[in-house]
């Protein structure tokens, strides 16, 4: 359902007037006739014109991150109450896990290598380089509607922007000072694949014999992604990312 720049207006400013985000459910009901999608068009009509509505700039807030967030808990409940786990839609969420995996293993490949140079260097006293941080992160992008591909980049922007980050930095980096730990114990666990990580989710049963990667759980565990979202995931993006250190004591 397109919605009129009128409409967009009006429930822009209710998601953060309404203090108990009781409007924006009630709104879907009444008047989008059940189109639970279109949250993530007023998210974007929000994001792309927040100085017009009258937020500040470092919008969004803690406060109006938690707001969306509330939201888009609802939209994926909505949308999962919708939802059956076809033979067709299995077959793709297997896919798409394999593909996780896989993005896993070839950045990981790629921080080491890179890590493994850079150890060298310091080794060596390199006249600049006496400390690195290597980081991967992951981010994927779904498909939300085919009829609708002129506004498919922004809406996952905007999807990605505020919850499409899986949240796995942490668990996978290499440093200098943690160099061996890194690569001996704090591999990334799609690496070994020694849980599965199928027992967390209502999935337990249906992939009891498959291997569910950590960051398809990221993902589910989010909040923020609907089953619909995972199996429309139609890009992965990953980032090494290598910061190059210098100090000087004085």
């Amino acid at each position: 359902m397109k919605l009129t720049q009128e409409q967009l207006e009006k429930y822009s400013r209710m998601i953060f007037i309404d203090e108990h985000d009781y409007a924006m459910p009630s709104i879907i009901h009444a008047e989008f006739d059940n189109d639970i999608d279109s949250l993530l068009y007023v998210l974007e009509y929000v994001f792309k014109n927040k100085k017009k509505l009258g937020f500040c700039r470092c919008f969004p807030t803690i406060e109006d991150k938690f707001r969306i967030s509330s939201l888009l808990r609802y939209r994926i409940n909505y949308l999962h109450k919708r939802f059956s786990w076809t033979e067709e839609n299995k077959k793709r969420f297997l896919h798409v896990n394999d593909m996780l995996i896989s993005s896993c293993e070839k950045a990981w490949n790629e921080a080491v290598s890179t890590a493994v140079v850079l150890e060298e260097r310091i080794k060596n006293n390199d006249s600049f380089l006496k400390d690195y941080e290597i980081e991967i992160s992951f981010t994927v992008y779904p498909s939300f509607r085919d009829e609708d591909k002129e506004n498919e980049d922004d809406l996952s922007y905007v999807a990605e922007y505020f919850a499409g980050k899986i949240d796995a930095r942490q668990a996978i980096s290499i440093s200098h000072s943690a160099y061996e730990v890194c690569l001996d114990i704090d591999r990334p666990r799609d690496i070994d694949k020694k849980e599965s990580y199928n027992k967390w989710f209502e999935i337990e049963e249906l992939f009891k014999d498959e291997y569910i990667s950590y960051l398809m759980y990221c993902l589910l565990d989010s909040r923020a992604w609907s089953y619909q979202d995972i199996l429309g995931i139609n890009s992965i993006w990953v980032d090494v990312e290598v910061i190059h250190q210098n100090y000087v004591d004085l």
